[in-house]
């Protein structure tokens, strides 16, 4: 459960920051700046995810994952 929560604050970390880099950079470039902070962030917490989840954890979100796909 705790391995969810960090996922969880994690993208919304990455969220604002990306809200923050894009108001804080001027021209064409916020929108870039504000997509890689964005997918840095999520694969950040992604990978926190990975390595702090046990395997039940890991098993039940996969099942989850293709129980809800969207294909």
């Amino acid at each position: 459960m705790r391995a969810q929560w960090i996922r969880f604050v994690g993208a919304v970390l990455a969220i604002a920051a990306a809200g923050v880099a894009f108001m804080a950079i001027d021209g064409w470039a916020a929108p870039l700046a504000a997509m890689a902070v964005l997918f840095v962030g999520w694969s950040v917490a992604e990978m926190a995810f990975r390595r702090l989840a046990d395997e039940a954890t890991r098993r039940a979100d996969l099942e989850e994952r293709a129980r809800n796909s969207n294909l």
